[in-house]
């Protein structure tokens, strides 16, 4: 029988490898070694090209229609182009600074768009997305549950020529408490969206019950998916606290009120469980929780941030922070358009850094900032458009009438990548490959979210 795509596996083979790959990236390091990028990405090319080939034998389901996702595709192509040009491959004089690493960085965004495009190959909307989903969820669980329990016994060692110190808070397998927030960000958004999809698919009971059936439905309850969910959804936010990372504890509560919220009061038939789910978070995971792992220390370390640095503070101001931001404005007014060159911030910036700035920076603080010198305002905008469109499709799968089994997903999707889209404002989460990679995994699947319902089964 041939195969087609109603026939495709939602969690086959295929989907088991991108799954194994999603789990070994955060693991050396959050891949944030060259070692480890470069096997990333080749893996991730490599799947692709499997994928091509098994469809071009004919041994695999039919491509999906890509007319939905054909705006951020070919956004992303365009900024892999615009690297490729930035080389100098292309047979004229290179326009990066340093195109042995503006090499290394089109390497490492190929790895990110063939995983784009093998999300929207492998993943079948409905039952794929949601297992895709569950295990990205279990595999933030899995690094919060490592985080806490190294944080516990104050675990200090050497890995790959990094010295880790868990002592004073969670780290996980990232070097960079923020990043490990930054992960778990977009994994307790996916977990929101599981547990708001179950809100709204399961079933609504009468308004008279006897005891009896009430105490048989808090018990099925706490037997349930849901809850399993939710225990994993607390043990997120207790990891995501005891990295004491103000920022990444500030878009969560963000995210709560500024998406979470709005979007609860807009969607009806996600409201009433919605604003429970919410009630619970707030009280259960920020402030009981929160109060008895250290809340307080993220609320004094805010605190002291302040517009400066005053002296005996040692909390870093909003001044220091953005420093080298401001600086790095004088290069991106030299080559505002097409930028300096992928990767080439840490080889360029010491020559513009000010006399203030005297320690060594690697990465501006500031993603956006980041982008603007190494890719110019052409690249930024092809991304900042890939982005924008996607939360615009998000919210046209809010406003569906018929895409119920979706909305609480796409409300999940949302609460991710707008915690992530905050944090760059502050930090370099889109230069840990880990991180980018589980955002464009993320921009992915909110692209198989269905605008039209789906088709009617064939009985003959």
């Amino acid at each position: 029988m041939a195969i087609t795509a109603r026939h495709a596996p939602a969690w086959g083979w295929q989907l088991w490898l991108l799954g194994l790959v999603l789990a070994w990236a955060p693991l050396p390091l959050a891949s944030n070694r060259v070692w480890a990028l470069a096997g990333l990405s080749m893996v991730l090319v490599a799947l692709l090209t499997l994928a091509l080939g098994l469809w071009a034998l004919g041994r695999a389901a039919p491509m999906p229609p890509w007319r939905a996702a054909w705006l951020p595709g070919g956004l992303l192509l365009l900024y892999a182009a615009l690297l490729w040009v930035q080389t100098g491959a292309w047979g004229g004089a290179p326009l990066s600074v340093d195109a042995h690493h503006t090499w290394q960085a089109l390497l490492q965004s190929v790895g990110y768009i063939s995983a784009f495009f093998l999300v929207m190959v492998w993943v079948t909307p409905g039952e794929g997305v949601l297992r895709l989903v569950r295990w990205l969820v279990v595999l933030g669980f899995g690094q919060a549950l490592l985080a806490c329990l190294l944080y516990s016994l104050q675990a200090s060692y050497a890995l790959y020529h990094f010295d880790f110190n868990h002592a004073t808070r969670t780290l996980g397998t990232f070097t960079y408490h923020n990043s490990l927030a930054n992960y778990l960000l977009i994994c307790i958004g996916l977990a929101i969206g599981l547990l708001l999809r179950g809100a709204e698919s399961a079933p609504r009971q009468g308004p008279r019950r006897h005891w009896q059936q009430r105490l048989r439905g808090v018990l099925t309850f706490a037997l349930s998916a849901a809850m399993r969910w939710r225990l994993m959804l607390v043990v997120m936010v207790m990891a995501l606290v005891l990295t004491k990372s103000r920022m990444g504890n500030a878009a969560f509560v963000a995210v709560l009120l500024l998406v979470l919220l709005p979007v609860l009061a807009w969607t009806q038939r996600l409201r009433a469980k919605g604003l429970l789910l919410l009630c619970s978070i707030i009280l259960v995971d920020v402030l009981i929780i929160g109060q008895l792992i250290g809340l307080d220390h993220v609320a004094e370390r805010l605190n002291q941030t302040g517009l400066e640095q005053p002296e005996g503070v040692h909390e870093e101001s909003l001044d220091l922070r953005s420093g080298p931001a401001q600086q790095a404005w004088q290069m991106v007014q030299e080559r505002p358009w097409l930028g300096r060159g992928a990767g080439t911030f840490y080889t360029s910036f010491p020559q513009y850094a000010g006399s203030d700035i005297r320690q060594y920076y690697d990465h501006a603080h500031n993603d956006y900032m980041q982008f603007l010198v190494e890719v110019g305002g052409v690249g930024l905008g092809a991304l900042a458009l890939a982005v924008l469109a996607t939360l615009w499709h998000l919210a046209a799968v809010l406003r569906r009438p018929y895409s119920a089994s979706d909305r609480g997903l796409a409300v999940g999707f949302l609460m991710a990548m707008v915690a992530v889209l905050i944090q760059a404002l502050v930090d370099f989460h889109f230069q840990i490959p880990a991180n980018a990679l589980l955002f464009v995994v993320v921009l992915a699947l909110a692209w198989k979210l269905r605008l039209h319902p789906p088709p009617a089964p064939n009985l003959r």
